[in-house]
Parts: structure tokens; sequence; C-alpha cells
């Protein structure tokens, strides 16, 4: 007869067999159960790696980062990259290009000043197409005649 008590109670929300009555408000109503507190997060000491970024048009390795060769609009535009392939402030002053087109018989020269963004150069010649072309790069860092120079050369395509 006790079983079939309990499980009377029990079913009304009693607690059977508790020693202490549940904790009430001032008003009589049942208090809320204590919260419990949400696991903490695992870290294990390694914050989320960054995503790799996008180099925009053809990727040349330098030194620990790169730089990105394109034509925008008509015109050379040149970006220098970090190593997680972000824009980033370019260590040259100026860039130097040098290409002979197909369609013409003598080398066509252009020099990139800074312009077009976070570590861009652009340049003002208009380039005609098509953009097939063997291709050679020079970072100039500095002025003068003795300025440390980076050379390059690309197979272009775009």
């Amino acid at each position: 007869m006790k079983t079939i008590a309990a499980a009377f109670l029990v079913g009304l929300g009693v607690a059977v067999g508790s020693a202490q009555p549940a904790p009430a408000t001032k008003d009589g109503r049942p208090a809320a159960a204590p919260a419990t507190p949400a696991p903490a997060k695992k870290d294990d000491g390694k914050k989320k790696e960054e995503k790799m970024g996008k180099i925009e048009g053809m990727e040349i390795a330098r030194g620990t980062g790169f730089i990105g060769i394109q034509i925008v609009n008509g015109v050379f535009k040149l970006t220098a990259y970090d190593a997680k392939r972000k824009p980033m402030a370019a260590d040259f002053t100026r860039a130097a290009l040098r290409w002979s087109p197909p369609n013409v018989k003598s080398p066509e020269r252009v020099l990139l000043l800074p312009g077009g963004g976070v570590g861009s150069f652009t340049s003002d010649k208009i380039v005609k197409p098509p953009y097939l072309f063997r291709l050679f790069i020079t970072l100039i860092k500095g002025d003068g005649d003795d300025a440390p120079v980076e050379n390059f050369t690309v197979e272009f395509r775009a």
C-alpha cells in the first residue's frame, strides 16, 4: 500500500522521502530550481587560425610574402601581400615593368607608382590585348641609382 501511495504522490509532483521541503518564495509558491552553470568551453591554448586570403591576378612568391600582378581596366595593377595572402604595405617604393607584346616589334615599358589601395601600385599606360607575353618586373626600394632592386620574370596570361 505504501508503494501505491508513494507512486501517487510522485505523480502529483510531491517528493517522497525528502528530508528537506522545497524552498518557497514569500507568496508561498515553490522557488525555481537553481541554474546550473554552463560547462566551460575547452580552450587548448590554440587560437583559431586565420583564413588564408586570396591573391588577385597572377601570384608571384617573394621572400616571406607574395606579389600579385593583374590588368584592371586596361592598366597594370601590382599588389604586395603578406605570408597569409592578405594585402599589406609594400616595402618597395616603385615598380618597373617591361614586356614585348606579340603584335609590336619594340618592347613596352611602364613605371608603376603607389595608388589603388593598400600596397598597390598602378600605371597610367593602357596595355593593349592580347595579354600573352613574358613580363619582366623590377621592384625598386628607395631613390637613387644605387637603390636596391628585386627582379622577377613571369609568363603573363590574363
